[in-house]
């Protein structure tokens, strides 16, 4: 099953290989043609039907402290009382669960085990890996990351989720998601703030790391507007600023109506005179041993 589910996304990426590379979809969205349109559907669906089993049978982007029921279950626990209730018959384990502390991620690839590398291995990972990052790693191995989710849980039980994805993108919620996106399942970050919304518990602290896919200033402009792009930073600036807010006023709305306290932690941009540092000397060594940093 396997190499056959491999032999049919590599024929996705020749078609989205062929297929013209788009933009953010945020400054111009212009009407595509149907018959395109269909095809990029019926391309989704067909992936979709590819991972069907990954779907189905692979673990959720979501962890649960293992032992929570024996560390609730101890008389000096915050949540004895729920322990309690639940031994008694007055509430389920779901119940029991849903009255944990709850964290939820939203961001892009930095916020996940993503990097850049052959293009099957790309959609691949983007598709199927969760948990292996700095927010939801599960690995008890000392040598293994030590997660956000770790480190939280050495005073509490909890319940973390990701709603993160590679290519995310900061976008008006109306905004096409694009073919690429699509079948690795992003959804950009009015998208993630939708699926939190959908969920009956709310989250008591959410994580909000995204916009660097939004960076990219210089896509689909001439080179006189390159050379001025005075009035296309202001755009990306004024757009940047509705899209984030409008998403994020969803969840503050929410969270007012709430019986708990939420905090929302919004992450600001990566170091990008770090990472141009950083990139200057991977492109420095691969030029010395090409087997080095092979996708530069």
């Amino acid at each position: 099953m396997l190499p056959t589910r491999f032999v049919l996304l590599a024929g996705l990426l020749v078609f989205l290989t062929a297929a013209p590379v788009r933009g953010t979809e945020e400054f111009a969205n212009p009407p595509r043609p149907f018959p395109v349109v269909m095809g990029e559907q019926i391309a989704a669906n067909l992936v979709d039907l590819i991972f069907l089993f990954d779907r189905v049978a692979s673990d959720p982007p979501t962890a649960t402290t293992p032992d929570y029921l024996e560390r609730v279950s101890q008389p000096s626990s915050p949540f004895y009382n729920d322990y309690l209730a639940y031994r008694r018959g007055r509430i389920d384990r779901a119940e029991l669960v849903r009255r944990l502390p709850h964290v939820a991620m939203m961001g892009d690839s930095l916020t996940q085990h993503f990097y850049i590398s052959s293009p099957i291995s790309l959609f691949w990972r983007a598709r199927t890996q969760r948990r292996k990052n700095w927010f939801l790693d599960t690995d008890p191995d000392p040598a293994s990351i030590r997660s956000v989710y770790e480190r939280l849980e050495t005073f509490t039980p909890l319940v973390a989720t990701e709603y993160n994805g590679a290519g995310a993108l900061v976008a008006p919620a109306r905004a096409s998601e694009g073919i690429r996106r699509r079948i690795v399942r992003t959804r950009n970050l009015s998208g993630q703030s939708l699926q939190i919304l959908r969920k009956r518990r709310f989250p008591d602290l959410i994580l909000i790391w995204i916009g660097h896919n939004n960076l990219d200033w210089v896509e689909g402009l001439s080179p006189t507007e390159r050379a001025h792009p005075e009035k296309r930073l202001q755009e990306i600036a004024a757009q940047f600023r509705q899209n984030y807010t409008e998403p994020l006023q969803w969840l503050i709305d929410r969270a007012k109506t709430e019986n708990h306290r939420v905090a929302i932690v919004v992450f600001g941009l990566a170091n990008l005179e770090a990472f141009f540092k950083a990139r200057r000397k991977a492109e420095a060594l691969h030029a010395k041993n090409p087997a080095l940093y092979p996708y530069f």
